[in-house]
C-alpha cells in the first residue's frame, strides 16, 4: 500500500496513480484539470507547430506584395507554386486544430483561420491559371471567365483583396501569442517549486519544530525519483546511510552558516565515500553557558537548532538543507522543474489567463472589424474605372467613321494620334500623377503601335506615324504576349467590342473584335503593392499596440484581483490536501495590494489559519486532516477497529513534583511531552490525551497502518532510549531525572468521535482500551519498564526485538489467560547484546517448561536465566526468581487439571 507521503508528492507534482482507490481519489481531486493528451494535442501544442505556421502566415502576409514589387515572370511561377503548397499546409493546420484543440471547431479561431485560408486561394496555381485566361487577347468568353473578369477588375475586388491582407494580420496575432505564451521562465518554475517543496517539508515536519530527519529527506528523494519515472541511486543512499552513527557527544550550538559548512563537508564525505573523520573537523561555534536560559528556553526558536554532533550526524535538517539536498539530485531536480513548468503551462494561472483572454478578445475584435469592413465594402458605392474600354471604343469609333479605308503604310491622322495621347494621359502626368503605358494598339484591324516590332506608342512626334500591318489573328497577339516575358498580372488586353458577354467561336470572335490594346499595368501594380505593404505594417502596429494596451489593463486587473485570489486559493488548497502546510508554514509579509474585498478575504483566511493551528493543538492532526479531506463536519460516530494502544506514565511523578515550583514542573512536563509526542508522531501514532503525567496514544487509527503493533512497540522502545538525553537536559537545569513505565496492547476497540453534539473528542473505548494501563501498572510487580500483551507479541515483526514472557495474566474479563512479555531494545552495538539475547531465550524456554508443568526443569532454567540477567545488569532479576519460586511451589503441590498458567496462590 502506498504511503500517504506518496499521495502528497503525487498531488503536489500532479502524477496520477490509481493503484489505491483512496489515493487515486485524492490525486484526481487536484489533477482534474489535467486531461489526457492525445497525439493531436501534442502536435497542436508543440512550439514547432506554432512557430512553423506563424512563419507561413508571415509568408502569406508579405510575399504577395514583395513579389508584386520586385518579382518577374519567373518569380511569379515560383511564388504561385509555393503558395499552393502553403494553402494545403493551412488546410492541414485547420484539420489538426479541429482534432487536437478542444472548442476550436466553428469557434472564432476556426472562422478566422478559414477566412485567412480563403484569402490565399486567388494566389494559388489553379486560380492563377483561370485568371490568366481573361488576360488573353483570344480568350473565349465562358461563364467562368466572365465571372472572374468582373470579380478581378472591379474596385470592390481590389478593396476585398486589401481586406484579405487584414484577415491574415488578424490570423497572425494568435499564432504569435500562442508561441510566446507557451514559454515558461525558469524563475516562475523555481518559485512554484519553492512553494511545493515548502509544503512537502512542512508536511514532514509534524512536530512543527522546523527540522526533519535525514532519513525523511532520503525517502522523499527516492520517492520523487520513482514518481517522476526515474531510478533510485542506491549507491548514494548507501553512502549516506553509512554515516549515521558517530561517537562524538560534545554539545555545540551551530549557527546557520556553520550548519551549512558542516553539511557541505558531510555531503563531500557522502560523495567521496571517505571516512567520516572529516566531519568532526567542521567549524563549530561552542555553545555559550546555559546559565540563565531558564525554563522558557524550550519556547525560544534558537533552542530548536541546538544540536550536538551526534544529532547532526543523525541528519536533522532545516528547510534550506532539505531543499539543497533535493535539488542537488540532478535527476529529481530536473523532473521537479519539468513538472512545475508543465503545471504552469497548463494551469489557469494569472499569466496564462491574461494571455488567453487577450488572445480571445483580440480575435473577436478582429473578426468584428473584418465583418464591418466587409459589409462596408459591399454597400459602399465605388466608382469603377472604365476608361480603358471607353477610350478604346472611342478610338475605334473615330477610326471606323472618319478613316474607314485606311491602309497599311498610310499616314495616321493627327486627330487620331492626339486622341491616343489623351487616352494614355501622357500630357497630364504632372497634374494627375497617372500614366497609361500602351504596349500594343490596333484600330479597325490596323496596327497603330507595337513595342515588339519597335514601334513606340509614346512617340512625342506624331506627324510621321504610319499605320502598321493588319492584325492576322488574336491568337498571334497572345504569342506576342508570351515573347514579352512579362507577368500576365502586369498586362491587360482590352478588346472592342469586348465580347465578354456571350459565348463565341474563334472565327466569330475574330470577326467581331475590331480593335485591341495591350496595357502595361506594372507601375499600377507596384504602387498597389507598396500601399498594401504599408497598410499591412500599419495594421500590425495598430493591432499590436491595441493588444499591448489590453494586456496592460488585464495584467493590472490580474495583479490586483486575480493574483491575490489565486494565492489565497492555493493556500486553501494546501489545507484541503491534508498537508496543512499553509497552517504550519511561516506567513510571508503581507502586501497591501488588491481590492478591499481581497484584503478582507486574506485577513479572514489568516485568522482561520490561526484557528486551525490552534485546533490542531487540541485535536490530533490526522483527525483534523481527515475532516478537511472529506469536507465533512465532525459528528458523533465510532467504528470497531483493531489497533495498538500505548499507555505510559512517569514513575513516582507525585513524589518528583512535590518539591518543585510550578514553573519547573511545567518545564519538565513540557519537554517530556514534546519529545515523547515527537516519537509517537514519527511512527504514525496519535496522541489521544495527556492524563496528568500519563500519555495515551493509538496506532492504526485514524491513519491506517497494517503494522501498527510493530510501530507501537518500536516507538515505545525509542521513548525509553530517549530518556538518557532528556535526563541530561533535566540535570543541566537542576531538574530531577525521570523514568517511565509503559504498556502496549493490540485488540479491537471502538474508535471515533465521542461526546455530545457541542463538545466531543477523538478517542477509543472498550475492554481492550484499558489493558495498556493495566500492563503499565504491572511493571511495578516485575521491576520492568515495558510490558506488552500476547496479542501484540504475535503481530510483531520476527526478530525485531528481544522479548521474554514474564507471566500469564487475564487481561480482558471473560477472555482466556495470555502471556505478557517484557520488550528490550535489540541493539547489536551493545556489548551485552548476545548475552541478553541468550538470557531471554533461556527464560523463554523455561516459560515453555513451566506451562507444560515440568516444574523441576523449569525452575532450574529460570535460575540459569536469572543468573545470566544478573551478570548483565548487576542486579537480581525479579521475573526469573519469582517464576522459579512458583515452579517449586507447584512441584510440591500440583496445580488443578485445567490450569492455564495463572498463579493461583499467595506469594511468599
Amino acid at each position: 500500500e502506498a504511503s500517504y507521503l506518496d499521495t502528497v508528492l503525487k498531488s503536489e507534482f500532479q502524477v496520477a496513480d490509481a493503484t489505491d482507490d483512496d489515493d487515486a481519489n485524492v490525486v484526481a481531486k487536484f489533477t482534474s484539470d489535467r486531461k489526457e493528451k492525445t497525439i493531436w494535442n501534442r502536435i497542436v501544442e508543440h512550439r514547432f507547430f506554432s512557430g512553423f505556421f506563424m512563419f507561413l502566415t508571415f509568408y502569406a502576409l508579405f510575399a504577395p506584395d514583395l513579389d508584386t514589387i520586385y518579382g518577374d515572370k519567373t518569380s511569379k511561377d515560383v511564388f504561385t507554386f509555393i503558395t499552393t503548397v502553403v494553402v494545403f499546409l493551412f488546410v492541414g493546420e485547420i484539420f489538426f486544430q479541429c482534432m487536437g484543440k478542444r472548442g476550436y471547431t466553428l469557434a472564432a479561431y476556426f472562422w478566422l483561420d478559414l477566412v485567412s485560408l480563403l484569402s490565399l486561394l486567388p494566389e494559388t496555381y489553379f486560380l492563377q491559371e483561370a485568371f490568366s485566361q481573361q488576360n488573353l487577347a483570344a480568350g473565349r468568353s465562358t461563364r467562368l471567365t466572365r465571372i472572374i473578369r468582373v470579380a478581378s477588375r472591379s474596385s470592390k475586388a481590389a478593396r476585398l483583396n486589401r481586406l484579405s491582407r487584414i484577415v491574415r494580420v488578424a490570423a497572425l496575432m494568435p499564432r504569435i501569442q500562442r508561441l510566446l505564451g507557451n514559454s515558461v521562465t525558469e524563475d516562475a518554475a523555481e518559485k512554484l517549486l519553492e512553494k511545493k517543496l515548502g509544503r512537502v517539508f512542512h508536511f514532514l515536519d509534524e512536530d512543527l519544530d522546523g527540522l526533519i530527519s535525514r532519513q525523511q529527506v532520503l525517502d522523499v528523494t527516492m520517492k520523487l525519483r520513482a514518481i517522476l519515472g526515474t531510478h533510485t541511486n542506491a549507491t548514494w543512499a548507501s553512502k549516506v546511510s553509512s554515516q549515521v552513527s558517530t561517537s562524538a557527544t560534545t554539545a555545540f550550538r551551530v549557527t546557520d552558516t556553520h550548519f551549512k559548512s558542516l553539511t557541505d563537508q558531510m555531503r563531500n564525505v557522502v560523495q567521496s565515500g571517505n571516512s567520516p573523520n572529516g566531519v568532526a573537523k567542521a567549524t563549530l561555534e561552542p555553545a555559550p553557558p546555559e546559565d540563565g536560559e531558564g525554563e522558557n528556553e524550550h519556547r525560544d526558536p534558537t533552542f530548536r537548532r541546538t544540536r550536538n554532533i551526534a544529532e547532526l550526524m543523525e541528519g536533522m535538517m532545516n528547510y534550506q538543507l532539505f531543499k539543497t539536498y533535493i535539488m542537488e539530485d540532478e535527476v529529481a531536480s530536473a523532473g521537479l522543474l519539468r513538472s512545475c513548468k508543465n503545471q504552469i503551462r497548463s494551469s489557469n494561472n494569472m499569466q496564462n489567463m491574461t494571455a488567453r483572454n487577450t488572445e480571445y478578445i483580440g480575435v473577436k475584435v478582429a473578426l468584428c472589424v473584418l465583418l464591418l469592413l466587409f459589409v462596408l465594402t459591399l454597400v459602399e458605392y465605388v466608382e469603377e474605372d472604365e476608361s480603358e474600354s471607353f477610350g478604346l471604343s472611342s478610338l475605334d469609333g473615330l477610326t471606323s467613321s472618319r478613316f474607314p479605308n485606311a491602309t497599311v503604310g498610310e499616314s495616321i491622322s493627327t486627330l487620331i494620334s492626339e486622341q491616343v495621347r489623351a487616352w494614355t494621359q501622357q500630357d497630364y502626368t504632372d497634374d494627375w500623377g497617372l500614366r497609361r503605358t500602351i504596349l500594343y494598339l490596333d484600330l479597325n484591324y490596323l496596327t497603330y503601335c507595337n513595342i515588339v516590332s519597335g514601334s513606340s506608342c509614346e512617340a512625342s512626334d506624331t506627324s510621321n506615324l504610319e499605320w502598321g500591318t493588319r492584325r492576322n489573328s488574336l491568337e498571334g497577339l497572345d504569342d506576342m504576349t508570351t515573347s514579352l516575358k512579362r507577368r500576365w498580372t502586369d498586362l491587360l488586353w482590352v478588346r472592342y467590342p469586348s465580347a465578354w458577354d456571350a459565348d463565341y467561336t474563334s472565327a466569330e470572335l475574330e470577326a467581331i473584335v475590331t480593335s485591341v490594346a495591350l496595357i502595361d499595368l506594372r507601375d499600377d501594380n507596384v504602387r498597389e503593392g507598396v500601399n498594401s505593404l504599408l497598410m499591412t505594417i500599419v495594421v500590425i502596429v495598430i493591432i499590436l499596440t491595441g493588444i499591448g494596451l489590453l494586456t496592460r489593463d488585464l495584467t493590472f486587473l490580474s495583479k490586483n484581483l486575480l493574483k491575490p485570489l489565486v494565492e489565497l486559493a492555493d493556500e486553501m488548497e494546501s489545507i484541503t490536501r491534508l498537508q496543512l502546510a499553509a497552517v504550519s508554514a511561516p506567513s510571508e509579509p503581507q502586501v497591501h495590494a488588491g481590492t478591499s474585498e481581497v484584503r478582507l478575504l486574506r485577513n479572514t483566511f489568516e485568522n482561520m489559519k490561526k484557528a486551525i493551528k490552534s485546533w490542531g493543538k487540541y485535536v490530533p492532526w490526522p483527525v483534523v486532516q481527515l475532516l478537511l479531506r472529506d469536507d465533512a463536519e465532525a459528528i458523533i460516530d465510532v467504528q470497531e477497529k483493531e489497533v495498538s494502544i500505548y499507555f505510559s506514565d512517569i514513575a513516582s511523578f507525585t513524589t518528583i513534583v512535590e518539591g518543585l515550583p510550578p514553573e519547573k514542573s511545567l518545564l519538565l512536563l513540557s519537554r517530556y511531552f514534546h519529545d515523547m509526542s515527537k516519537i509517537i508522531d514519527e511512527f504514525g501514532g496519535i496522541v489521544l490525551e495527556f492524563i496528568g503525567d500519563a500519555i495515551m496514544s493509538i496506532y492504526g487509527a485514524p491513519v491506517r497502518n497494517p503494522d501498527h503493533a510493530t510501530a507501537a512497540v518500536t516507538a515505545a522502545v525509542r521513548m525509553l532510549a530517549s530518556l538518557k538525553a532528556m535526563n541530561q537536559f533535566f540535570s543541566a537545569r537542576t531538574l530531577p531525572e525521570v523514568a517511565i513505565r509503559c504498556g502496549v496492547h493490540t485488540g479491537p476497540v471502538l474508535v471515533g468521535n465521542m461526546g455530545f453534539s457541542s463538545r466531543m473528542k477523538y478517542g477509543a473505548v472498550g475492554e481492550h482500551s484499558n489493558v495498556p494501563s493495566h500492563l503499565e501498572e504491572s511493571n511495578k510487580n516485575y521491576e520492568t519498564e515495558m510490558l506488552i500483551s500476547e496479542s501484540t507479541y504475535k503481530r510483531l515483526t520476527p526478530e525485531s526485538f528481544i522479548t521474554r514472557p514474564v507471566d500469564v495474566m487475564t487481561l480482558v474479563a471473560g477472555a482466556a489467560p495470555e502471556q505478557i512479555y517484557q520488550v528490550m531494545e535489540k541493539n547489536t552495538k551493545d556489548p551485552n547484546y548476545n548475552k541478553r539475547k541468550r538470557a531471554a531465550a533461556t527464560h523463554t524456554e523455561a516459560m515453555a517448561l513451566y506451562l507444560e508443568q515440568d516444574f523441576a526443569k523449569a525452575a532450574d532454567q529460570f535460575d540459569v536465566a536469572g543468573a545470566q540477567f544478573t551478570e548483565i545488569t548487576g542486579q537480581a532479576d525479579l521475573p526469573s526468581s519469582m517464576l522459579s519460586k512458583r515452579c517449586r511451589s507447584y512441584a510440591e503441590k500440583a496445580p488443578p487439571p485445567d490450569w492455564q498458567g495463572l498463579w493461583d496462590r499467595a506469594e511468599k
